[in-house]
């Protein structure tokens, strides 16, 4: 579950908050024949500051400022041969800055189109998480320090169909940290009210 609230000034400028709410459910299989089910909470809360700047030609600049912080709950479980496993808490506090540079279309319609690449710096400043397992008198502890920073790029669409339907479709590529994400990509019908 999501909110989302954006105040837009006059001059371009715009303050988007966003909070998220979600329940994640977990299962794995391990290659020695384990396996667990377990269940976290998920929360995240941010705010990010732009400006939207017209270069002409229906050509625009954002430059961004973005903090978000993001909680994980932990959870106690047993696996499928009795490790009992306790995952702690994570917390994430990411600052981003960046830009989108835009191209829009059909600004005045009904049907207004927006493309756009975009680039950004990115640095978690809390992340880290930890667990332990025990089984049979054994014990082992792992924690990973995800303090670090890293770059995104990225290209992008908006197209509205109508006054309250629009398609999006969003593809992001991470580098430069030492936990690595491959590729995102978003796509979907938003119904704006």
């Amino acid at each position: 579950m999501a909110f989302y609230a954006t105040q837009i000034g006059n001059k371009g400028h715009y303050l988007d908050l966003v909070t998220k709410v979600g329940y994640l459910s977990s299962n794995y299989q391990t290659t020695y024949g384990d396996s667990a089910d377990f269940d976290n909470w998920a929360f995240s809360a941010g705010a990010e500051y732009g400006r939207k700047k017209a270069l002409g030609n229906e050509w625009f600049v954002e430059p961004q400022a973005q903090l978000t912080y993001y909680f994980l709950k932990g959870d106690n479980y047993t696996t499928k041969n009795g490790a009992t496993v306790n995952q702690d808490n994570t917390d994430n506090l990411v600052g981003r800055l960046g830009a989108v540079l835009t191209k829009e279309y059909d600004k005045e319609t009904k049907n207004p189109k927006r493309f756009y690449v975009k680039a950004s710096v990115q640095h978690d400043f809390l992340g880290g998480r930890s667990q332990h397992l025990q089984q049979n008198g054994m014990s082992y502890y792992d924690s990973n320090d995800f303090r670090d920073t890293w770059y995104t790029v990225g290209i992008g669409t908006n197209v509205h169909s109508d006054d309250k339907y629009a398609f999006y479709f969003d593809a992001e590529k991470n580098f430069g940290a030492d936990f690595k994400s491959k590729y995102r990509v978003k796509v979907g019908l938003r119904y704006e009210f």
